[in-house]
């Protein structure tokens, strides 16, 4: 084979090794773009759900292992969480989310965000304004969530 036919045939194939890796990347762009629509999406449906009180859809949305660290340091497991939800020890009037930004990395994800409540834990009012972080792992086909901590917003004095 002479010089300029295997020069044609590098040149080729690098471009096919080129072509192939953008079209990963555009690939991977997309899934995860993807990824964190379905993020927000579930994160909607969580707060909707308790807001609701309802205990059947969180159930789906916690990971066997969730663990929630709430504004005063105080961890929570999944089923503690479950218990308050379902006897009315945790109640709210709102629970609603804003400023998400979402995170995805292979097999998970993280979103941030606000938290405005009115509610009570027992007889104990908790109602305010909080920042967020959610971790999700995706696994078997669905975002679960496996860890929460808040953290309080105080006024600025």
């Amino acid at each position: 084979m002479n010089m300029k036919i295997k020069g044609f045939v590098a040149a080729g194939l690098l471009l096919t090794t080129f072509g192939i890796g953008l079209a990963q990347y555009k690939a991977d762009t997309n899934i995860f773009a993807r990824d964190e629509q379905e993020l927000r999406k579930v994160e909607s449906q969580w707060a909707e759900a308790m807001q609701n009180e309802d205990a059947t859809t969180v159930d789906k949305i916690l990971h066997s292992e969730y663990v929630m660290i709430d504004a005063i340091g105080v961890a929570a497991s999944r089923a503690e969480v479950l218990d308050q939800l379902r006897s009315g020890t945790l109640k709210f009037d709102t629970f609603a989310t804003s400023d998400i930004k979402p995170r995805v990395f292979q097999g998970g994800g993280v979103l941030t965000g606000r938290l405005n409540t009115k509610g009570k834990y027992g007889d104990k009012d908790i109602s305010g304004d909080y920042r967020f972080i959610d971790v999700f792992e995706f696994r078997n086909g669905a975002w679960k969530a496996v860890y929460t901590q808040l953290t309080e917003v105080k006024p600025k004095k």
